[in-house]
This record gives C-alpha cells, structure tokens and sequence, in this order.
C-alpha cells in the first residue's frame, strides 16, 4: 500500500522512495505531529510499497526487495528470531526463492508476501492456523503455502486471503465471525477456495480483510462483504452479521476501485474517485455521523481531488488523492499535524513536512517538469535557450516520471495497483 495505519503510526511512500513515518511506534517516542523519514540500511532504493500490523511493519523496495522492522514476538519479521528490530532489515531474497517480492500484507501478528514467481509466504502467529501451513505453529521464517498464481493477499487480524490470476479467492484462519465467507464458522488451516458462484460468476480483482470481516471488489466494480457487522462495518444498516459474501446494496449503481476494512469501519473508494465510509467509531469515518450505511466524505475536504489509495485503523484514517497529497482525520497521535489535535474531518498534512514530495508510485509528470523537458528538446529554440543547460539530475528525473506507470508484472496484478494508488490508470 502507499499508505498504511495502526493505532499509533501512520506510514507513507512517496514519489522518490522515502518513506515517512506520522507518530510513533514500539521502537520510537516521539512528540504528536512528528514526521520522520523512517532510515534503513537501503537508502539508494525506492521504497514502493508499506504495511503495518500490531507492532511490526514491512515495506517493499523498486527492486524487488523486501524489509520487516519492529517487534517480533512471534516470529513476524521473518528473520528466523524473536528480536525486535527498531530500523527495517533485508530478507534475503533466497528465501523467497531468489525472486523479487511483488507485495506484502501484515495481519495483527503474521506477515504474508507475494512473489514474482505468483506464490505465496507467511510467518509469524499461527494459533488460528492464519499462516496456511495446516497447523497452527508460529513460523519465524518465510515459508510458502501451497497456492499457485496468485495476484495478491490480505491479512487480516488472524485472518488471510488470497485471489489468483483467474479470479479465484481463497481465505483461511479464524473464523469466529464468518470472515472467511463460506457460510459457517469453521476455522481453515489451509487456503480454502470460494465458489465462483459466490460472486455471479465474476472474476475478483482485489480483496481487504479488517480484523472481523472482509470484503471483495470484481472486475466489474461490484463490491462484496462479509463476516461481523456488530459496528455497522459491512454497510448493511443492521447488526446483523453475514457468513458468506453479499452485494452492498449502497454501491450497485456504482463502480467500486478500492476497498479497506479496518478494526471496526470500512472505506470505499469509487471508481469516480469519492470516498464513502460506514461503521461506528466516528473519529475514523470524517463525515461526523456514526452509521451502519455507506455515507459520502464531503469531496471539499479534498479539495474536490479524486481519492486514489486509503488506509484505516482502530480510530483514524488516512487518504491520498491524484494530487499526491495527504489527509488524516481521527483520534491519533499519528495524524502528522503539528499541533497535535484530533481531526474530524479529512485534513491536509502539510507538503512542506513531505519534503514537498507527492505521496504514491503514480503520477503525471509536474506542469513544470514537462514544459522544461519540451523546451529543452525543441530544436527551433536554439542553443541560446536556458532549458538546454538543464541539469542531467532534473531530466533524468523527469525521465523516471514518465516510467510511473504498471509496466510488467504489475500489469497482471491490477488489486495491487490500485492499492499503490494507480487505480485511474485502470478505470
């Protein structure tokens, strides 16, 4: 994700590869409104992708590479040791079989990554058999499951997903509430597949798991949910809960891009670009209102810029728009606003504490940079133009830019890009 929440960390990439941390974590005390660029032993690489669980975080880097920091209590990090780790430390790619990691999704106390090779790892807590081994033994080394071309996962608290290349959505773990989708409460070891009956047939594109329900998105747009709705989290205007998927009646006139359950509410984003959320903790929902039903955040708060990747937790929420700016509303002391007060509505984090930098992998090329590039490569200017001296650093920058689009891969993992905020280039 380009941006991800817990209770006291809030956790951005952006456009250069920095990664910025709002708060503070297990290894870190900082003041309220504190931004800090989180240091590694990787600083020449871009880091892409974050996610964060109860006191573990992992991060992906351009390349291919993956880095896990925090506390390890159950073997989390992936680094075959309970030691905590204040500062992110490389897996060894042999251990995810000498491929790249393409994304990783951390649950409360487990970490799941997938793979160029379209497999997947896990290690950490396994008490609820959320690791997928067919046990339930903590793994303190990345280990793969038995799944094969997979397109992304989600962990949940002590829950996991996964979806294929076809579609297809597998869930495993705890169970208590129905989340894992196939109509009873029995807990899985092992990755279980939902009929594709489940979703009419269609293919699913990406899927979110919170700590006691999850949800789905196909490629049509159409959003499914499931599991407990004890704080209104499945949108359905009830306390009832659903053990098996169902159409949220709120959205199936409209097009759904990115989903992202949290603790207790849900954030939908459409494929407009608007942000809708719905459960019971009001700080985290941004519009003032605690509802079970799918309510609008008012776009002014965003300066009427189209939402492109969000992020929630127990009591805030993060959004970042096509602009590359950020907003964090709730009650946290990781909203990155220096005066440390609670916000209850979308608030913009100052650009000027970002470095100036935009938040995510995808944007166009800056109105400036593109005009001095033209100018520069325009013969009929002449040598005497000032965009001829431009400096190499600027356009190869400007050349970078360019390249910020799915290439490769990515192109076949379209829940993935819409989680680093390229869900436009795919509307």
């Amino acid at each position: 994700m380009a941006v991800s929440c817990c209770s006291k960390t809030t956790l951005v990439c952006d456009e250069r590869g920095l990664l910025h941390m709002f708060g503070s974590d297990a290894t870190t005390d900082t003041k309220p409104g504190t931004i800090t660029i989180v240091e590694s032993e990787l600083s020449p690489h871009k880091i892409v992708m974050v996610s964060h669980g109860r006191g573990h975080k992992a991060c992906i880097t351009a390349g291919g590479l993956l880095l896990t920091w925090g506390t390890s209590q159950h073997g989390e990090l992936g680094h075959g040791d309970h030691e905590s780790k204040p500062r992110p430390h490389i897996i060894p790619r042999d251990t995810l079989g000498g491929v790249s990691a393409l994304q990783v999704s951390c649950g409360l106390n487990h970490t799941m990554v997938l793979t160029a090779g379209h497999v997947v790892l896990s290690c950490g807590w396994g008490w609820y058999g959320q690791l997928g081994h067919g046990n339930t033994y903590d793994y303190h080394v990345l280990t793969q499951i038995e799944l094969a071309n997979i397109a992304m996962v989600a962990c949940g608290g002590t829950s996991s997903m996964a979806v294929d290349t076809q579609g297809q959505v597998f869930s495993w773990g705890n169970n208590h509430d129905g989340q894992l989708g196939h109509n009873d409460l029995i807990q899985r070891m092992i990755p279980t597949p939902l009929s594709s009956e489940t979703f009419a047939n269609e293919a699913v594109e990406l899927v979110s798991m919170g700590k006691f329900h999850a949800a789905a998105v196909t490629t049509k747009g159409t959003l499914y949910v499931w599991g407990s709705n004890a704080s209104g989290q499945l949108g359905m205007d009830s306390s009832a809960d659903s053990m098996k998927p169902q159409i949220l009646p709120g959205f199936k006139d409209s097009a759904v891009s990115i989903v992202e359950c949290c603790a207790a509410h849900t954030m939908v984003v459409l494929r407009n670009g608007t942000l809708w959320t719905f459960g019971i903790l009001k700080p985290a929902l941004g519009h003032g209102k605690n509802t079970g039903w799918p309510t609008l955040v008012d776009p002014s708060h965003f300066g009427d810029s189209k939402i492109v990747a969000v992020s929630g937790c127990e009591w805030h929420s993060t959004a970042v728009t096509e602009r590359g700016d950020v907003y964090t509303w709730g009650v946290s002391i990781a909203l990155g606003h220096p005066d440390g007060e609670y916000k209850w509505v979308p608030t913009l984090v100052n650009p000027a504490l970002l470095l100036g930098a935009r938040v995510g992998c995808f944007h166009d090329i800056r109105e400036e940079h593109a005009l001095a590039f033209v100018m520069c490569l325009h013969a009929r200017l002449g040598e005497d133009c000032i965009y001829v001296d431009l400096e190499d650093g600027i356009i190869q920058l400007i050349i970078e830019l360019c390249s910020s689009r799915p290439e490769g891969i990515l192109r076949k993992l379209p829940g993935v890009v819409r989680l680093l905020g390229g869900g436009l280039l795919l509307s």
